[in-house]
């Protein structure tokens, strides 16, 4: 099975990885979502999550 992207959170930190050809490759963005900063508002609405106690 193949993902054409894989996002990896832990320890506050949301990680993107993209298949290229037959490998998964880190990636400063998110392909689904060009143009947004995927990897600052996922781990920022999880503390804010958190904060409020809906997590």
């Amino acid at each position: 099975m193949s993902l054409p992207e894989i996002w990896l959170y832990d320890s506050g930190t949301l990680q993107i990885n993209v298949l290229q050809g037959d490998r998964s490759v880190e990636s400063a963005t998110s392909p689904t979502f060009p143009g947004l900063p995927i990897a600052k508002i996922i781990p920022n609405a999880v503390k804010r999550a958190k904060q409020m106690g809906t997590s």
